[in-house]
């Protein structure tokens, strides 16, 4: 590990155990722990911390005066099995590692303990993730997306209590981010006395381009637990949407999904199944809340918990929170804005023309479409149209409860101001969920109101004739007739038109010389050189309930209405003559290209009398769809919109009266930025070039710019297209480990997904750390740990090299963002290679030297039963022979080591163990093989005299025997089973044995001879589980007895493999059991 990656390592790893003392100390309310390694090694402190947490005391034997070692152990043990009892995952963590002082893993127990009881997080989802769920809803202007770089400047941490405390902290936008150690030390004072949030981090290490995420993550939790100021904000939050329900928190009250429907309803979804809703037991409630979740999708938000959890009683706030608080944050502009009305209720649409009749009511049609999609018929909803003296009426009667959607159309064209929004209630209809989507949109509900109708007036101004001779005005006279039958539909529509416009002209002529002043109250403004626009002025006040008679005495006025004043225009065909003008209109093109989406907009210039003409414009696009755009005229200019749809080149056609102007059709280049698509931006290292690919091929017309940005300094890139291909490759070299934000802009506008942020992981500042990095047994599962800031699992990888040659792929398991542990199963005896490789870099003292063993195969000779008391003082002795385990380190511990033992080398690995025993105690000897006890241990050598009888048979026959063999711990149903027994001077007739199932049923065992002193026993069961079985020799149990055996059967093993396999790549596959672990354990070392 290079030293400047050692150095960052250990600036984060400082930052943590501040932060988590900082937390212990809290939680033991005093300044108890001064050093996170020593102060928790006695396990003194560590049980009072997981009292506190657990809130409960134990009462077993805690060793609090100068504990010994062995006492240590045993009080670190207490607490950990607490723990274990309470749910809490501890992996890998011995009572040995907190009473060494093991760093790492004590900050990994630490926190574990933040996890389960300081954010109470029990779901299988992680709890950053819920937490970030949480943040990103209530702070949705900052776009958080992590918990290191995102908090630096304090910006967040300020935003976040703004919203905790709305005037805590307002001026958060305004903090100078440069300021990050000011910002961030501001706002931990005021979290701190406002908010009783502890300062548990500082302000130097909260800045830190080292903080880590768990550092930050344990201080947020101060601010989403039960009770907590984001608790208690998300809470307010809900109770101002919905303020005639009672809520009372963010775990119980909404396991019904009574709460959940009607917020989801208040925030502009529709939840129709809400009188439906059934609440009798629980699949009720999963139900309800599976309907809700659906709803809260349609109107795009997303749960990261399922119905069963919300639903569960017992289930926690945060996932519950995170949905709330993403509904609640919802813009109100982008909540669907409805009016209220009634079934059977007439619904009443005014419009108002600006200037006489030139609308006719055949020319005006409404189109109702229900909330499935359906189109009710005319005659269904009753439409009725009439004149008014302002214009006309459409008036429709709903005939179905649920949401209603009216497009008015007006010549085939569209109003801008349809399609108008209707939610249809039922007379019996309480008007609770009303009252609370009241409460969310106050500009689009009008209680006081006591018309029930909805009103829209369109007031339509009048069109200038194109200009002729001074003091005279064209005028057709309505009796005159022309024959245009056998003209085009074009050219009988473009007559028609023309009509219209000069029985217009004629009619502005006649209100000037009438100078009607009630004419000009209702046209402030008139525009008399628009191409026929249509003003529509919509009122949309809130119909009331059914009225009663309390409602009928009502004195109180209604609301003033709110106005929304829009546009709407219909284009014109060509005419049949030429303009001589327009050589006069000109447009100047469209310089850069468009995205689709966008608002396209076309400016004409015209000078002269072209003032006065008609312009049409059209945009074709790609596929060859006209679309025809409005026009507006204003002084001098013209201006058309349009919006595209479609990639591609379009053809915007320019028309003056009839005609082309000069350049027409004009070249729009559309492109979308969304289509950009880009591939291999996986993973990087430090010094290793990083390539990846940008393909613009189905984005249009365009420019691709590429940069990287790290703590924002600019990296050197290359960028190389691939022949014609559109297709890009990007290259950088990583000058650093940690965070990249790459920004892809095409047409200077950022891609989906930009900018994309990449960890860069540095190899040399990897580390591997456990017990079986160095050493394994046969047939157990063997694990160590990787520590790899910037790194996912798939970018590492581990491979073990047999002694026999043989090469297999390790298992990679994620423990968190950083922690990922090794696992892999040896099969032999001997020395291991273990070669763990991070994005094909090899990790720092990569591959390792890894001594497998096989306790099982360890021999011990001539271990004595007793120790005679005349004995004492005197040197006892037993042979141990290891030739055939494999390597490893062998362990021998007489009376946890107050015993000395003194081992001599008799051969290749094969020893005399030699030890005194001086007091009048039960000896006890223990034997590990690379951590794993040997077959037999402990044995027990307790201090006794037997008679002259026993000493003689003792004299004649060997009082040591030895058991070995895969049928003293497991064996196959409708198998035979079998284990060795040795023993010098052993007779048939010194051995006996039995067996016993799960249900006590007995099963024979076999004695058989094979060569002097030694033999094999032979059984077979029946059935799946866990047996017993006692050996005798002698007359005397073997120690240990009754051994338990696990009983299995191969055919009940299912393996799955899993799909996406690669060539050249390991594939993995999960074994399924349907009884015991023993089951699956038992067939793979068959």
């Amino acid at each position: 590990m290079g030293k400047q990656g050692e150095e960052a390592r250990q600036k984060w790893i400082d930052i943590q155990l501040h932060t988590f003392t900082n937390w212990i100390n809290e939680q033991l309310q005093g300044n108890v722990i001064q050093d996170l390694t020593q102060d928790l090694s006695d396990g003194v402190n560590l049980i009072r911390l997981v009292e506190i947490l657990q809130g409960r005391r134990y009462y077993g034997k805690v060793y609090d005066q100068e504990p010994t070692e062995i006492q240590k152990l045993m009080n670190v043990q207490m607490a950990l099995d607490a723990l274990r009892e309470d749910g809490v995952k501890t992996v890998n963590i011995g009572s040995h590692d907190i009473v060494d002082g093991n760093e790492k893993l004590i900050l990994g127990l630490i926190w574990c303990l933040v996890q389960r009881y300081q954010i109470a997080c029990k779901t299988k989802i992680p709890p950053k993730k819920l937490v970030m769920a949480w943040i990103q809803s209530a702070l949705p202007e900052l776009k958080l997306t992590n918990f290191r770089t995102n908090w630096n400047d304090g910006i967040a941490l300020s935003a976040l209590l703004e919203y905790c405390q709305p005037g805590l902290c307002p001026e958060w936008r305004n903090l100078d981010p440069s300021a990050a150690r000011e910002n961030c030390h501001r706002a931990i004072l005021l979290a701190e006395r406002y908010l009783e949030v502890p300062g548990i981090i500082s302000s130097d290490h909260l800045s830190s381009p080292h903080l880590d995420e768990l550092s930050c993550l344990t201080y947020l939790s101060y601010f989403i637990t039960k009770g907590a100021p984001g608790y208690r904000a998300t809470l307010k939050k809900v109770s101002l949407l919905l303020p005639d329900c009672n809520v009372e928190d963010l775990e119980h009250s909404w396991s019904d999904g009574f709460l959940l429907a009607h917020l989801v309803e208040a925030c502009g979804g529709s939840v129709p199944e809400i009188e439906r809703m059934r609440f009798e037991n629980l699949n009720d409630f999963v139900e309800n809340v599976a309907v809700v979740l659906d709803a809260a999708a349609d109107i795009g938000v997303g749960s990261l918990i399922g119905a069963d959890d919300i639903a569960d009683p017992q289930g926690e706030h945060l996932g519950t929170m995170a949905l709330v608080a993403a509904l609640c944050s919802i813009p109100l502009e982008q909540q669907v804005k409805y009016t209220d009305c009634y079934v059977n209720q007439q619904v009443n649409l005014d419009l108002a023309f600006t200037s006489g009749n030139e609308v006719r009511i055949e020319e005006l049609d409404v189109q109702v479409i229900g909330s499935t999609g359906e189109i009710y018929s005319n005659e269904a909803i009753q439409l009725r149209k009439s004149r008014t003296s302002q214009g006309a009426n459409l008036s429709l009667i709903p005939v179905e409860p649920g949401f209603l959607q009216v497009r008015i159309y007006c010549q085939g064209s569209e109003l801008p101001a349809s399609p108008i929004q209707l939610q249809v209630h039922t007379q019996e209809e309480t008007r609770s969920t009303s009252r609370a989507a009241s409460r969310a949109h106050p500009e689009n509900r009008n209680p006081g109101a006591t018309t029930s109708t909805s009103t829209v007036r369109t007031t339509v101004s009048p069109v200038r004739a194109p200009k002729q001779e001074a003091g005279k005005v064209a005028q057709i006279s309505s009796e005159t007739e022309v024959d245009i039958s056998h003209k085009s539909f074009a050219q009988r529509r473009l007559h028609i038109i023309k009509q219209l416009e000069a029985q217009h002209v004629n009619h502005i002529a006649q209100t000037k010389s009438h100078h009607q002043p009630q004419q000009q109250q209702q046209h402030h403004q008139p525009q008399p050189h628009q191409q026929s626009p249509s003003i529509v002025q919509v009122v949309l006040p809130t119909p009331p309930p059914p009225p009663t008679s309390a409602q009928n005495s009502s004195h109180i006025p209604p609301a003033p209405p709110i106005p929304a004043v829009l546009e709407a225009s219909a284009y014109r065909e060509m005419p049949l003559t030429r303009s001589p003008d327009v050589g006069l209109v000109s447009f100047s093109g469209l310089s850069e290209p468009c995205s689709v989406g966008s608002i396209v907009e076309v400016v004409i210039n015209a000078h002269g009398d072209a003032v006065s003409g008609s312009v049409y414009v059209e945009a074709v696009s790609p596929s060859g769809t006209v679309h025809p755009c409005t026009v507006r005229h204003q002084n001098n200019t013209y201006m058309a919109t349009f919006t595209p749809q479609e990639v591609g080149l379009w053809r915007i056609g320019i028309l003056y009266d009839g005609e082309h102007i000069r350049g027409s059709p004009f070249a729009c280049q559309v492109f979308d930025s969304g289509l950009v698509n880009v591939y291999g931006l996986d993973v990087g290292l430090v010094g290793q070039e990083l390539r990846f690919s940008v393909n613009t091929s189905q984005a249009g017309h365009g420019n691709l710019s590429v940069t990287v940005l790290r703590h924002g300094r600019e990296i050197p890139l290359n960028i190389e297209e691939q022949g014609n291909s559109k297709n890009h490759q990007v290259s950088f070299i990583p000058d650093g480990a940690g965070q990249y934000k790459i920004h892809v802009l095409f047409n200077r506008m950022e891609i989906k997904g930009s900018p994309f942020v990449l960890d860069i992981a540095d190899a040399s500042s990897v580390s591997t750390y456990g017990e079986n990095l160095r050493s394994a047994s046969v047939g157990k599962t063997a694990s160590f740990m990787v520590h790899a800031v910037g790194a996912d699992a798939k970018d590492i990888s581990a491979y073990v090299t047999a002694p026999s040659g043989g090469k297999f792929p390790a298992k990679i398991v994620t423990l968190d963002d950083v922690t990922f542990q090794i696992e892999w199963t040896p099969n032999e005896p001997g020395e291991h290679s273990v070669d763990v490789m991070l994005a094909d870099q090899r990790v720092p003292d990569a591959p390792f030297a890894c001594n497998v063993g096989a306790p099982d195969l360890v021999h011990v000779r001539n271990m004595p039963r007793r120790i005679v008391p005349s004995k004492l003082n005197t040197d006892h002795s037993f042979e141990i022979d290891a030739s055939v385990a494999g390597s490893g380190n062998l362990e021998i511990m007489i009376n946890g080591g107050r015993v000395p033992c003194r081992v001599r080398e008799l051969g290749s690995r094969q020893y005399m163990a030699i030890f005194t025993p001086t007091q009048s105690i039960t000896h006890t000897i223990e034997m590990r093989f690379n951590g794993e006890h040997v077959s037999g241990s402990p044995w027990k050598l307790p201090v006794e005299d037997r008679g002259g009888r026993r000493q003689e048979m003792e004299r004649t026959m060997s009082y040591y025997s030895e058991l070995s063999g895969p049928g003293l711990v497991r064996a196959p149903v409708n198998r035979v089973a079998h284990f060795d027994i040795t023993g010098e001077g052993l007779e048939l007739s010194d051995i006996q044995a039995k067996i016993v199932g799960p249900d006590n049923k007995e099963f024979p065992i076999r004695i058989i001879p094979r060569s002097s002193g030694k033999y094999t026993a032979e059984y077979e069961i029946e059935q799946v589980g866990e047996h017993h079985l006692t050996v005798w020799i002698a007359g005397r149990k073997v120690d240990g007895s009754p051994l338990s055996v696990a009983g299995y059967a191969t055919e009940k093993v299912r393996l799955e493999p899993l799909g996406g396999g690669s060539p050249n790549q390991p594939v993995q596959f999960y074994g399924k059991r349907k009884k015991r672990i023993e089951d699956v354990y038992a067939c793979e070392r068959e």
